[in-house]
Formats: structure tokens, sequence, C-alpha cells
């Protein structure tokens, strides 16, 4: 099990008479009592993942992979 994981939506939530507010993306301890009793609302991999630069698309596909064929 890892030992955190991430808001899958903003909301708030009622938790031991408590208003908890979740942001996408934050990131919890899994072993959170929020995190425990709500595991639906938590993922274990983040929402986005940011990167410097933007991702480059192969035009070609690589040796043993087959592309799928545009149909006009």
């Amino acid at each position: 099990m890892a030992d955190h994981v991430f808001a899958a939506s903003t909301c708030a939530i009622r938790h031991a008479d408590q208003v908890i507010r979740l942001r996408i993306g934050e990131t919890w301890a899994a072993n959170d009592p929020v995190v425990k009793a709500h595991p639906e609302l938590f993922s274990a991999l983040p929402d986005t993942v940011k990167r410097s630069t933007p991702e480059v698309e192969t035009a070609t596909a690589a040796p043993g992979e087959k592309r799928g064929r545009r149909r006009a």
C-alpha cells in the first residue's frame, strides 16, 4: 500500500462532526481516518502531472509496434 493518496475531486464532506474540504490533486496520508472512511474520494495517482515542456508525440511506430490506420 502506498504511503499517500491524492484527492480525486474538489468537494466538502462531513467527517467526525467536521467539514473537511478536499481539493483535486491534494496529497493525503493513506492511513488518515478521512481516507479510510471515504476511499472513493481518493486515487493512487494524481489527477495531473506537471511537465516543464510539452510531451512530444512520436510520428512513427517503434519496432514491433502497430499503429492504427486513419480512414478518410
